[in-house]
């Protein structure tokens, strides 16, 4: 069953500037999917639609199979939402934040305290529940906006940047912790984050979101298997002055596939395979065109270099049209 539907939706900001460009996808129950892109890429005016907070200009947006756009009572309880900035009280406690969201959602009183001892148990808030929430680490106000998203026991959790301003052991912290609710209470979790080693760790599938436009999806180990076995970057120095000439030429010694990203400092080609003796034509190859002092690296490909791939094949077809 699909517990998430968008149907080509399209926004437009002020003076006609398109903001999402007719985006289509679909999340199944149980999944967890990540939707990935750079800060202005649309991630989250698509989930400010996604939660019904948004309205676009055209499309529909349902959840288990009702309208969230017309405030349908069965999609907003079905969804449990974790916003970029937290959407806390800071004055209040942490217990005092959880009683005001049951009664958002109108919970029975015993009900909603039992609720909150399980929520608070499981997500490490034991400690914490009567202090007044200002003095909360980053990484304790994700638990207890966590918290707050699933009291009313939603089916689709959906976060936005949930790891924004966490340091690497806090965000480590809240993707195991995701980990275990989805696998634990077969909870669906749809997420944006431009941390794309995260939602390799985490998501079944995800969708890579560039100018408003999704570029590219699928599973992380299957997409990073398409683009190749191994990815060869060369980097240079402050005075380095690569161009396109120079990338096909080693494209040509290399078998690459492609130069799928150049900056004037930076290349990267996707092989299919990597010989040993590859590497040292391509140094040789370097040193003739006094690049000796150049670095060359080789490794898997990552969800990242998926990225790079995709907009660099976007950008072929629009200059091509």
């Amino acid at each position: 069953m699909q517990a998430l539907s968008v149907e080509n939706v399209c926004k437009t900001y002020q003076k006609g500037a398109f903001g999402i460009k007719g985006i289509s996808l679909h999340v199944e129950s149980g999944e967890a999917v990540g939707l990935l892109g750079p800060n202005g890429a649309g991630k989250s005016t698509l989930m400010k639609m996604i939660t019904g907070m948004a309205k676009p200009e055209s499309g529909q947006v349902h959840i288990y199979g009702y309208d969230i756009l017309g405030r349908a009572p069965q999609a907003l309880y079905a969804l449990g939402y974790v916003p970029q900035n937290d959407g806390l009280d800071l004055y209040l406690s942490g217990y005092r934040n959880l009683l005001f969201q049951s009664e958002l959602y109108r919970l029975p009183k015993k009900q909603s305290r039992k609720r909150i001892e399980y929520l608070v148990e499981h997500l490490g808030l034991e400690t914490h529940l009567e202090k007044l929430v200002w003095s909360y680490s980053g990484g304790l106000r994700r638990r207890l906006a966590l918290a707050m998203a699933l009291l009313h026991e939603p089916r689709l959790l959906v976060l936005d940047e949930p790891t924004s301003g966490l340091d690497p052991e806090g965000r480590s912290d809240l993707w195991e912790l995701l980990r275990r609710l989805q696998q634990d209470w077969s909870l669906t979790i749809f997420f944006s984050t431009h941390y794309l080693e995260e939602a390799d760790m985490l998501c079944q599938r995800v969708f890579f979101l560039h100018d408003g436009r999704i570029v590219l999806s699928g599973e992380p180990e299957r997409l990073k298997q398409n683009l190749g076995a191994m990815v060869v970057t060369v980097n240079g120095t402050i005075s380095s002055r690569f161009d396109k000439c120079l990338a096909d030429q080693i494209v040509t010694l290399l078998g690459a596939s492609s130069c799928f990203y150049m900056t004037p400092r930076s290349m990267r080609f996707a092989l299919s395979e990597m010989h040993s003796t590859l590497l040292e034509e391509l140094r040789h190859f370097l040193h003739r065109r006094f690049l000796a002092s150049v670095s060359i690296a080789v490794a898997p490909p990552t969800l990242n270099d998926v990225y790079l791939a995709a907009v660099h094949r976007q950008s072929m077809t629009m200059c091509a049209n």
